[in-house]
């Protein structure tokens, strides 16, 4: 039940470069056989099987990442779901194309060319300058794994060093929820003082028109006048409300992102004084976990009792959040009071006229908006007659401190008489969640993480004296980072946990699979230093790219320790085996790398609509792949000859201890 969109096709890009690896591992194992002297059905019979249990594992390592997604919940699963499904299918079919068909046209067209120097095309020129650069590659990387063998705890040591660096660098990189996707629009609500007339709003806003028609990025504007956008869908409006709609030119044509040159009408519309004017972008991104359906990735919510208070807590929250570098557009949903008439019955006297406080009440409901008497009828068709002072009688505040009230005696007196009137302001709006009133506070980021502006908010929220009741968190995007981090937490340990298992399975050891598995930290070094290179926030594409490294990093170590079993098994000494398969498998290790890092570029370089969620991912796979290979091909069999080392001693061991017992026996 998939479709093709954003999420599955781009399942497919981030496989297309894995799709080949099983293939390139079978094929270089049977052209290797061949240049070993076996015929071309000898060679595709033996090549394809000595492999065929590494790639099956190395396959399934893969596949296996992808199975916590299960356990996610939300906006996370929703969007990963498809890629997921389309990565493990397409790897299913590669394994079972590189099992079955590649062997079967390896025995039949590849064979080994001899170069006798007559075929002097410029293919055959790139092939030759090919071979020569990695015969310099392969001569240099046996000098390092030989040194690297002789000097194994510097360079374990090395290699530690270098994870606790990124750790240690991570601070830097900054978090998010998702990255914003730039859809080239704009949205700006104004609003000016309660009660100002249309027109006044209609000329400001004509101002504002002015002003973003002359940013060369503009497309098209529209503006409504007494309404917004959202207010309009709910059937609401005010004279002194206003919103603008602007769409900029596609991505294409400008140079400029969304956000600057929303930082350009900031900077352009902020003198214009007299209005409060909120400018957004209309990303669907920043919507999410947004409790008041804006579109600000910050939110800081004040619970409490009386609105007063919190009025005056948003207020001091509001200028913390100002102060933040990184924040724009700082707004709290505490709407200006609207003018309203406050009439206060005296009970006493209006009792005395035989009025109570219900029976006053419709009485000047009555009499200002009207009651329906009776109907008219005409031609079949019903008029309401609608009954009301005239207007001259209830145009002011003296007209209504004026309005006649007939008593039970006969007689009229002024309501001002029995009842106090004076002009208050009320609130448009109380929001409350789980029974207590709240305001919100959000805001604007630019050209600053998420995860950074929190952190600076935080430490200054805290001194913020609360009285007893009331109580102050960050939500909206911070928190469905919280918990998205969370549960992709949980998703990786389960991961790791299935890879390993799936290794378990194929060396039949528990050992074994340690020295793979120390592969996985190693990636940390390439998803930080290719995020910071790019300046790109960790997000929950980016930790989707890390589970993804999970599955992906051990294969070149799977390949490599796989035939360092079967040298092994033929006899071969463990030092020698580690010598031996290191170089033997360099070329598959690094083929199956750069074809996976190379399908990987055009997402990590964010070309496209959309493209700006899936970039994180790429940047963090790319990055992960090549430092874990880079040291995977250095790390693996030194870690691997130290394991062996601890077994072997743990033999002995065992093996005198049993020699002393017999000993005893006899």
């Amino acid at each position: 039940g998939i479709s093709l969109n954003l999420m599955s096709l781009g399942g497919l890009a981030v496989g297309v470069g894995m799709l080949v690896d099983n293939t390139i591992v079978v094929l270089e194992n049977v052209y290797r056989h061949q240049q070993l002297g076996k015929g071309r059905v000898e060679a595709a019979e033996v090549g394809a099987s000595e492999v065929g249990l590494a790639i099956i594992a190395s396959t399934l390592t893969t596949i296996a990442v992808f199975l916590p997604i299960v356990f996610i919940e939300g906006i996370t699963r929703t969007l990963f779901k498809e890629l997921s499904l389309t990565i493990t299918f397409s790897l299913v079919c590669s394994l079972l194309v590189a099992q079955t068909l590649v062997p079967m046209l390896c025995s039949r067209f590849v064979t080994i060319e001899e170069n006798n120097g007559k075929n002097n095309s410029k293919i055959q020129a790139v092939f030759r300058k090919s071979d020569e650069l990695y015969e310099k590659t392969l001569n240099g990387y046996k000098r390092l794994l030989r040194w690297a063998m002789s000097h194994r705890r510097l360079t374990v040591a090395v290699m530690l060093g270098l994870f606790l660096l990124s750790i240690a660098m991570y601070p830097i990189v900054g978090s998010e929820f998702f990255p914003e996707t730039d859809e080239g629009k704009i949205s700006i609500d104004i609003e000016l003082d309660k009660g100002t007339l249309v027109e006044k709003t209609n000329e400001m806003m004509s101002q504002i028109e002015k002003i973003a028609l002359e940013i060369p990025e503009v497309e098209t504007v529209s503006s409504q006048v007494g309404t917004t956008t959202v207010k309009s869908f709910l059937g609401m409006g005010a004279g002194e409300i206003g919103s603008m709609d602007i769409k900029l030119v596609s991505m294409k044509e400008r140079k400029r992102s969304t956000k600057d040159v929303m930082e350009e009408l900031r900077n352009k519309i902020g003198n214009i004084s007299g209005a409060d004017i909120n400018i957004s972008s209309g990303s669907l991104v920043n919507r999410m976990g947004s409790a008041t359906g804006g579109d600000k990735p910050l939110q800081v919510n004040i619970m409490g009792d009386d609105f007063e208070t919190l009025e005056v807590l948003s207020d001091q929250v509001a200028a913390i959040v100002k102060k933040v570098p990184g924040t724009r557009d700082v707004d709290t949903s505490a709407s200006k009071g609207r003018p309203e008439v406050m009439i206060r019955l005296d009970r006493e006297k209006a009792s005395l006229y035989g009025y109570d406080a219900g029976k006053m009440a419709l009485l000047i409901r009555s009499s200002i908006n009207g009651v329906v008497a009776t109907e008219y009828k005409v031609a079949g068709t019903e008029i309401d007659v609608n009954v009301q002072l005239e207007e001259a009688s209830r145009k002011t505040l003296e007209d209504l401190k004026n309005m006649p009230i007939l008593t039970q005696y006969g007689v009229s007196v002024p309501l001002s008489y029995i009842a106090d009137i004076e002009v208050t302001e009320g609130y448009d709006t109380i929001k409350r969640e789980d029974q207590e009133r709240i305001i919100y506070v959000s805001s604007d980021v630019y050209k600053r993480s998420l995860g950074d502006v929190v952190k600076d908010i935080e430490a200054k929220i805290d001194d913020v004296p609360l009285p007893d009741g009331y109580s102050i968190k960050l939500e909206g995007q911070h928190k469905l980072m919280e918990e998205a981090f969370g549960e992709l937490t949980l998703a990786l340990v389960l991961a790791v946990i299935l890879v390993y298992a799936v290794m378990a399975a194929q060396f039949e050891s528990f050992i074994y699979p340690f020295t793979i598995m120390f592969t996985v930290p190693f990636a940390a070094i390439g998803v930080v230093l290719g995020l910071l290179l790019t300046g790109r926030s960790f997000n929950v594409p980016a930790f989707m790219g890390i589970i993804m490294l999970a599955g992906i990093v051990v294969n070149n170590a799977i390949v490599l320790v796989d035939y360092i079993n079967q040298l092994k098994s033929e006899g071969v000494p463990a030092r020698e085996a580690i010598i031996q398969a290191g170089p033997t498998r360099l070329r598959p290790v690094l083929m199956t790398t750069l074809t996976t890092v190379l399908g990987l570029v055009p997402l990590a370089l964010g070309i496209g609509e959309g493209a700006e969620i899936q970039a994180p991912l790429a940047t963090v796979v790319i990055g992960g792949l090549l430092a874990s290979t880079l040291l995977t091909l250095i790390a693996t069999p030194v870690i691997y000859s130290l394991v062996d080392d601890v077994i072997l001693s743990i033999k002995r061991k065992l093996g005198k201890k049993t020699v002393e017992d017999n000993s005893v026996k006899f």
